[in-house]
Parts: C-alpha cells; structure tokens; sequence
C-alpha cells in the first residue's frame, strides 16, 4: 500500500515483495514504478505506484531510478504498523481502544498493509 506523505511503499512483513526475497541480496534496495526498472533482479507484481519492480544498489541504479520516479518499498510488520497507529493516536490524545476503531482500519487510514492473522 502507498503511503502518500513519503513516498514509500509499505508492503506487510509477512506477504513480501511478491519475489521470493531469498533473491534480494543484503543492502538492495526495492523499488516500484510505472514503467518498467533496471536492476540486478526485475518483476512485476501487484500495482502500487506502477506494477513494475526492480531490486539492486542504489549506488548502480539510484540515478536511473530516480528518472524513472521510482518509489522505495519498504517490509513493515503488524507489531510496526500497531505502534505506528497507537502513536497517531496519542497525538490526538487518545489510545487505540478509546479512538473506537479497530487497528486495521487505523492502518487503513494510516496507509499501512495490516494483515489480519
């Protein structure tokens, strides 16, 4: 799900990338986009901001992303998304459980891909 106010795309912890993340090595980075990426490994998967995905260095291929306006994706887990929602909501001075809504729909309006179990 795309997080308007940042640019970055949240994708749930336990559904991935849509890859099988064995294939994105330790410091790539994931990027998504309307038309199609260069990387070191590239897919297309559920549309975001595009349906294309590509996965690599950001010091090979920042630059080409970035005139591609590609957006980074990023893994959060349920546990993130409830601190995330339980924050907002102590910013209106309130808890989850005195705002009257559920945490998924807190996600919701937060942007963020809560799954439930």
């Amino acid at each position: 799900m795309e997080n308007k106010n940042s640019n970055i795309i949240y994708f749930n912890l336990k559904e991935g990338y849509g890859v099988d993340h064995k294939l994105i090595k330790e410091g790539w980075e994931v990027v998504n986009a309307r038309l199609p990426l260069p990387g070191k490994i590239i897919w297309r998967g559920k549309f975001r901001h595009g349906d294309y995905y590509a996965a690599g260095s950001r010091e090979e291929f920042g630059r080409m992303w970035y005139y591609l306006n590609a957006y980074p994706c990023k893994l959060i887990s349920n546990e993130e998304i409830i601190e995330q929602a339980k924050e907002f909501c102590r910013k209106h001075d309130k808890t989850i459980e005195s705002c009257g809504l559920r945490v998924e729909k807190l996600a919701e309006m937060l942007h963020l891909p809560f799954i439930i179990d």
